[in-house]
């Protein structure tokens, strides 16, 4: 067991926990495969049992109106989850043609309360203990999967929190102890942005319809941009949800930051956000990346999640790559392991380090950035230097800060802060060897490969 790693208890008679160092794994790889895969994911975090997230797939369970119900596909997954202590993470989504008047479409939300109701408190009693948690729909907030109506934003939201609300009271009913996650979590534009749809619940009366709030915080991938990249200024356009990761409390610019101070404003800062999905594809973008690209955005994510007062678990989207993905060929490389099963590295392996919270030693190593969420330790433990969450770089001699570059947002400073006695000076990213600090980031290559050392 991995100090700081929770490890998972079935018991229905108390609350069930997760934190930000709760492992999950979203499977986008084959169907055939994914209860073998389970097995693997414990194999890659040496032991440390992860979360899956899984779809319900009503229209498969229930293909017809007042049909039978047909377990078989999920419960393969889930029960060989259960068989190896993984707790489940399920989605109800999406909706049986039949119930949502679209045939051959399942992106369109419900309009029969009662099927829905049905179909939310069947799943809840035919899993029972094996499942843990319950996320009501994937991006709801994205016409791509969410629909309903005129389609307007706000027929959209509307219908979306009602069918929140139902699935909050059945899976009360059967699951006191499950956790229900619920948000608009793409990333979505205008009206449709996560915050809007967050707001929209605590504006409505449903803001005690849910006990965490989904989000999938993905880096603006498809130009090879770092979760922690953001222009020197979001006025003009820029979508909030491209810089998900920050700045800290920078609402103009982060989608993280904007989604939090929704919950704040609305009293509800003990609930915590989980990341139902976060990745980086390693092929067919627009900017291509390289391996060590994708592994740093990875990384990087996962250790300024752990650092995040208000993170719960986040989902890696995904442990293995598919090869089915005829509208967007990006989606067929998310993998942390290719399609046939094979390490992609060293995404593969330094990912797992930043999953299982294991960091650097005393050394930075050649060719890696020290990135928020990342310190390294002198070999005594009396030293730390770090990059905390706010972007600030901090020396450490047993807890007291010596030295610090009191930067915040990650901007670059207009004009160069003159030195004061007693005080430093805020960092510039010609003092760290990098053109452009983004969002902050300590470069070893320029500065020499830093080592904290005891004295």
């Amino acid at each position: 067991m991995v100090a700081g790693l929770v490890t998972p208890v079935f018991a229905a008679d108390q609350p069930y926990t997760f934190s930000a160092f709760d492992i999950g794994f979203n499977d986008g790889g084959s169907a055939a495969g994914k209860p073998e895969r389970i097995g693997d994911m414990v194999d890659y975090l040496g032991g440390t049992k992860p979360i899956i997230r899984a779809g319900l797939d009503w229209d498969r369970v229930q293909p017809t109106a007042g049909g039978p119900l047909d377990w078989t596909g999920i419960d393969a997954q889930v029960n060989a989850a259960y068989a190896k202590g993984v707790r489940v993470l399920l989605i109800l989504t999406y909706s049986a043609p039949w119930a949502n008047g679209h045939p051959d479409d399942i992106t369109w939300f419900p309009t029969d309360d009662n099927a829905w109701r049905a179909i939310v408190a069947a799943s809840v009693a035919h899993f029972g203990p094996k499942v843990q948690a319950y996320e009501v729909w994937n991006e709801p907030n994205i016409l791509a999967f969410g629909n309903y109506g005129d389609n307007r934003p706000e027929t959209r939201k509307q219908r979306y929190w009602e069918l929140v609300r139902i699935a909050h009271q059945e899976i009360r009913v059967g699951c006191p102890a499950c956790v229900v996650v619920a948000g608009g979590s793409a990333g979505g534009a205008g009206d449709d942005e996560p915050a809007d749809w967050l707001e929209w619940a605590y504006q409505h009366g449903y803001g005690a319809d849910f006990d965490a709030v989904a989000d999938h915080p993905y880096p603006e991938w498809s130009s090879a941009h770092l979760p922690v990249y953001a222009p020197y200024s979001c006025a003009g356009g820029w979508p909030r949800w491209y810089s998900n990761f920050g700045p800290p409390g920078d609402v103009p610019c982060s989608g993280l930051a904007a989604l939090r101070a929704v919950m704040e404003q609305h009293g509800d800062s003990a609930k915590k956000i989980w990341a139902t999905e976060y990745g980086f594809p390693s092929a067919e973008v627009n900017v291509p990346a390289s391996p060590e690209t994708v592994r740093d955005a990875l990384e990087m994510g996962v250790r300024m999640w752990h650092d995040f007062d208000f993170a719960g678990p986040m989902f890696i989207y995904s442990f293995q790559d598919t090869s089915i993905c005829p509208e967007k060929p990006a989606e067929c490389h998310f993998g942390l392991r290719d399609v046939a099963g094979l390490p992609k590295e060293p995404a593969y392996s330094d990912v797992r380090a930043a999953l299982l919270d294991q960091q650097w030693g005393n050394e930075l190593p050649t060719g890696r950035t020290l990135f928020r969420g990342m310190r390294l330790t002198s070999s005594d433990g009396r030293f730390t230097f770090e990059m905390r969450a706010d972007g600030n770089v901090v020396l450490d001699a047993a807890g007291t800060t010596i030295w610090e570059t009191r930067t915040s947002t990650g901007y670059p400073p207009v004009q160069p802060a003159r030195r004061q006695p007693g005080r430093v000076r805020p960092v510039r990213p010609a003092d760290l060897g990098v053109g452009h600090l983004g969002y902050g980031q300590f470069d070893a290559v320029h500065a020499g490969r830093p080592q904290c050392r005891s004295v």
